[in-house]
């Protein structure tokens, strides 16, 4: 798949995927999977490969996390598509869990699939070496 000088993954039937600079072997790993069929099946919305800095805030929190300030946590937006995306952060996400998100710059392109305040339930999380990776869909 070539990539042309703009920083986007080209077909022949136009741009699959924008690569943000500098480039990440992982990202660049995870679109040729997805694009390439190594996923056991095919997705219902395309999912585009992304590092956008979020906010996120836990909407309800457990009794025990209320003792903590959960309105400015930080975390990664790290693939998106129109029903959801994937996140990495430091803080600990549980399934079922509900969170708000919103993009850190005014300007991202990004932003409309993951607009100021959307609500997103964590459906799958995968613990990291410094914090989750969680898979969350936007809820209404």
């Amino acid at each position: 798949m070539p990539v042309s000088r703009t920083g986007s993954a080209r077909s022949a039937e136009g741009t699959l995927q924008f690569l943000e600079k500098p480039l990440d072997l992982s990202e660049i790993h995870g679109i040729l999977k997805s694009t390439l069929g190594a996923h056991g099946h095919k997705r219902k919305h395309p999912r585009h490969i992304c590092r956008t800095p979020l906010r996120i805030s836990i909407v309800e929190p457990a009794p025990e996390e209320a003792q903590y300030d959960l309105h400015n946590l930080g975390g990664l937006m790290a693939e998106f598509g129109p029903g959801g995306f994937r996140l990495r952060t430091e803080y600990p996400l549980r399934v079922g869990q509900h969170i708000r998100a919103r993009t850190v710059s005014e300007n991202d392109i990004y932003r409309s699939f993951a607009p100021p305040e959307s609500c997103a339930e964590v459906v799958w999380v995968d613990p990291v070496q410094d914090g989750v990776v969680a898979g969350l869909k936007f809820v209404n």
